[in-house]
Formats: structure tokens, C-alpha cells, sequence
């Protein structure tokens, strides 16, 4: 049985990855689809961003693949390892 733990806004997400100069395009997306509740539904547009253990879970992979492609322009390596995954 896996835990996931937290509900990380936008702000905490960039926080949690030290970004800087996230452009505003793509933080209205992930505003867009980010969902509170963490039960994202297989097949939805929503995701939502785990603090424990460090995980972004869409409710397809498109979604999970235009998150990737958007955040490959920011750098990472600074930032604690972030899965990635779609139910």
C-alpha cells in the first residue's frame, strides 16, 4: 500500500523546486488542472502535486506528458527529485 502525503499550491510547488522565473503561462495551467482533493480520477484533466513523496499525479497521460514537456524548460537541478505519474 503506497502514502501520499500533502496538497501543495502552485507557490509551494515552485518553492519546493527553488524556480525561478516560472512564466505566468504555466502557472495558469497548472492552476487550471491542479485539484485539492487528491483522489484524481483516471481519465480527468486534474492532477495534484504530493509533498511526501515528492509526486505529481495527473488523471491522464496526456496531461502528465504537457506537464513534463512545460517544466523541461525549467531547471531542476536543485530541486528534490519530482515523480511524475498518471493514473
Amino acid at each position: 500500500m503506497n502514502i501520499y502525503l500533502g496538497n501543495l499550491t502552485v507557490e509551494q510547488f515552485i518553492e519546493r523546486c527553488k524556480l525561478t522565473g516560472m512564466e505566468e503561462e504555466d502557472k495558469i495551467f497548472i492552476n487550471e488542472h491542479r485539484q485539492s482533493d487528491a483522489d484524481i480520477k483516471s481519465g480527468s484533466d486534474k492532477l495534484h502535486i504530493f509533498d511526501i513523496p515528492f509526486t505529481v499525479i495527473t488523471g491522464n497521460q496526456k496531461l502528465a506528458a504537457e506537464f513534463v514537456k512545460r517544466m523541461g524548460k525549467y531547471d531542476f537541478s536543485n530541486s528534490p527529485q519530482l515523480q511524475v505519474a498518471y493514473k
